[in-house]
This record gives structure tokens, sequence and C-alpha cells, in this order.
């Protein structure tokens, strides 16, 4: 039997926050200047510095963080590789835990702002090819 196509490892999630022009309260999804993105699956400190970066873009505040991202390696779990583990780690739960470090503080001090974690529903409904994936057996005794 073989396995479901993997994603390539080149793809990784990004957070991009458009540059604004003008008001401080423009939309992020008005991406008519320079932006700036994130590897969510890299390093702690370039995502803080991201969190930073985007605060400062977005005239001193951010409003709204959605947590959105995630990725999810297709295969059996015998088959997932450390580096697949270390990426989902990374980007599912890594992630979101660094941005809402960096900017929740600063929407609890000023008493207005919303962190939004958008999650999945895999975990409920599994993957179809699973059930086609031979099970472990316990040894017969004798």
């Amino acid at each position: 039997m073989s396995s479901p196509p993997r994603a390539p490892r080149s793809w990784s999630p990004a957070a991009t926050v458009p540059a604004p022009s003008g008001s401080s309260r423009r939309s992020p999804r008005a991406a008519d200047g320079p932006s700036r993105s994130v590897d969510l699956a890299g390093a702690p400190d370039d995502i803080r510095a991201f969190a930073t970066e985007a605060t400062a873009l977005l005239g001193g505040r951010v409003d709204v963080l959605v947590n959105n991202a995630g990725v999810y390696p297709v295969g059996p779990t015998d088959a997932l590789t450390d580096a697949d583990l270390d990426a989902v780690l990374a980007t599912n739960v890594r992630a979101p835990h660094v941005l809402v470090g960096a900017l929740a503080p600063a929407m609890a001090a000023r008493g207005d702002g919303a962190v939004v974690n958008i999650g999945s529903w895999m975990s409920r409904v599994g993957i179809r090819w699973a059930r086609r994936t031979p099970r472990a057996r316990p040894p017969s005794s004798r």
C-alpha cells in the first residue's frame, strides 16, 4: 500500500502584515504598500520581531490577532519525521503562543483588542486513508 502524496518541504506558512499608508486604523487587507512577512516555523525571536514591526507598521497598536495558520503532515505516524513534527509544533503551537505573548499584553493594558484562535476539526473526524492503514496486532499467546 502506498502512502498519500506529501506536501513539498519547501512550503512553510507565513504571517504577513501590509504597511498602511496614512491612517493607523486601515485594514490589514489593504495591500497597496510594502508588507512584512515571517516564517511561522522560524525562530521565536524572529516571530517576536515581526510582532514588534507589525505593531509599528500599524500605527503603534494591533487591534486583532487571528491565529489561523496550521500544518498537518499526511501519512501514518511511524512515517512522520522529526523535521515534520518540529514544523507542526512550531507552526501550530509555538507561533500562536509567541504572537499572543507579544501582542496581547498591549491589548489587555488598553482594555481593547481581540485574539481569535482558529482550530481544525480534523482531530474529530480523522483522515479517510487512515482507516486503510494496517493496525498493529498484539503478539499471539502460545
